[in-house]
């Protein structure tokens, strides 16, 4: 990716992984399409610029985990993005953290949410910090981000021990 945010070269990898997944057009010769903020939507435009422009002005590493699924395939990446020296660019690296399908990741989510419901189906999520108290030892309460969807409707509210001395002291 050039100082200006436009990908000037991608590799056979990402070229496949386009075709495969029904976006043929990111397959394409990126050097003729300009800024990659030109191809997303104005939320991940805003989000993407932003970090890529503090790498750049910093010359860091910037690493993000982000879900790319397809209706066949649940699919996590990892994104590196570096600076090349002399402020020439970035040079950009997904990573496959995880793939695997639809029915695959319910399971492993039913399983989940079966380790932190206790016996009248609720799951008590810590008021303060957020964590989730396990049903099999109420005195555990584990960072579980992304276990509690909008949807949920069978979540009680509770103070874990660490964020009850915080707020209330010992």
């Amino acid at each position: 990716m050039g100082p200006d945010l436009a990908l000037r070269f991608v590799n056979e990898g990402w070229r496949r992984f386009a075709l495969e997944n029904g976006a043929p057009e990111l397959a394409s010769d990126w050097a003729s399409l300009g800024p990659i903020g030109n191809h997303l939507t104005p939320s991940l435009r805003d989000y993407y610029q932003s970090r890529f422009e503090r790498v750049l002005a910093f010359s860091h590493t910037w690493t993000h985990i982000y879900e790319c699924s397809s209706p066949n395939a649940y699919r996590k990446f990892r994104m590196r993005a570096q600076a090349m020296a002399g402020g020439h660019g970035l040079v950009v690296i997904h990573s496959l953290v995880i793939e695997t399908s639809w029915l695959e990741r319910r399971a492993a989510v039913d399983d989940r949410m079966r380790l932190f419901t206790d016996v009248r189906g609720m799951i008590v999520a810590c008021e303060s910090c957020g964590r989730v108290r396990r049903a099999d030892e109420p005195s555990i309460w584990d960072w579980a981000p992304g276990l509690l969807g909008a949807q949920s409707t069978n979540v009680s509210h509770g103070v874990c021990a660490p964020c009850e001395v915080e707020l209330y002291g010992a």
